[in-house]
């Protein structure tokens, strides 16, 4: 929502992905920087929390609406049969 602060984030893994390919995360807002959160992050460990890397103080705030996404850093061949991930962000609104 408009005029919120990010607190923190990460990636719980609850099972580690297996594909050949795609198996690094990267954590953004829609229309801007898909990576503006997190960059590359491990997908393969299993069951290990990863914090988002790349909230800066410059990152957390903003007066208007953004929508998380969350995007595999290069696209899976397909040939996984393993992987599940909890994607969490901590927010809270600022209100005047």
């Amino acid at each position: 929502p408009p005029g919120h602060i990010v607190l923190r984030g990460g990636v719980f893994v609850v099972t580690g992905f297996n594909d050949t390919n795609g198996d690094d995360l990267d954590v953004g807002v829609e229309g801007g920087d898909d990576d503006l959160f997190a960059s590359g992050l491990d997908l393969n460990t299993g069951t290990a929390t990863v914090a988002f890397d790349d909230l800066a103080d410059a990152n957390r705030r903003s007066t208007s609406a953004r929508t998380v996404t969350c995007n595999l850093t290069t696209a899976a061949s397909g040939n996984g049969s393993a992987g599940e991930a909890i994607v969490y962000l901590e927010y809270m609104v600022i209100r005047d």
